[in-house]
């Protein structure tokens, strides 16, 4: 994916967006998400995503960059999740999207449907403590983060847990997904329960 938005990523951005069968969010549709998306992205000093909705599936979102932020909800995430639960992952979302270099290499491994890759290229580690001083990522990076902007941490363990976790080709993709650069639900859930 490309930083600058290039064909490239448009290209796959769409590709994954006519995949996983989302439709634009039509105007006056599901007010409450385009609210939520545009305080947050406000809050976050970043645009505010093209908004998706998934009409099957259970409950998850998924981010790609195509003409910009890209951000798609399952129909059955927005039917149970609460408000806070729904900002929380909306939250996770933008955050993650702020990260452009680990956003085209996830982008990079949906392509080649290879395993995401840390910048040394290794296969990226699921969640471990770090080391003091170690430089090595941790995987909990964006749960913290988008905690950060929410204030609240059991919002976003409760929609974890009520996720369903994507497997497959799109899992670097999806806001829980079983993929081995990205640490497993319970463990995200243990740790967000700690803070």
């Amino acid at each position: 994916m490309s930083v600058s938005g290039g064909a490239p990523s448009r290209l796959l951005g769409a590709w994954v967006i006519r995949s996983v069968g989302a439709q634009a969010l039509e105007n006056g549709r599901e007010p409450r998400l385009a609210n939520l998306a545009a305080g947050l992205a406000r809050d976050l000093d970043a645009e505010p995503p093209h908004l998706w909705v998934i009409p099957s599936g259970g409950p998850n979102a998924l981010v790609v960059r195509s003409s910009g932020s890209a951000v798609a909800i399952t129909q059955s995430l927005l039917e149970v999740y609460t408000r806070t639960e729904l900002e929380a992952v909306i939250a996770h979302c933008l955050v993650r999207l702020r990260d452009r270099r680990r956003m085209r290499r996830m982008g990079l491994a949906v392509a080649l449907g290879r395993p995401a890759r840390s910048p040394l290229g290794r296969p990226a580690r699921s969640f471990r403590s770090p080391a003091p001083g170690s430089l090595e990522p941790v995987g909990l990076e964006d749960d913290l983060a988008a905690v950060s902007v929410t204030g609240y941490p059991p919002a976003l363990a409760s929609a974890i847990s009520k996720a369903e976790p994507a497997s497959g080709r799109f899992a670097p993709l999806w806001f829980v997904g079983m993929d081995p650069s990205r640490p497993a639900p319970e463990r995200r859930v243990a740790e967000l329960s700690d803070l």
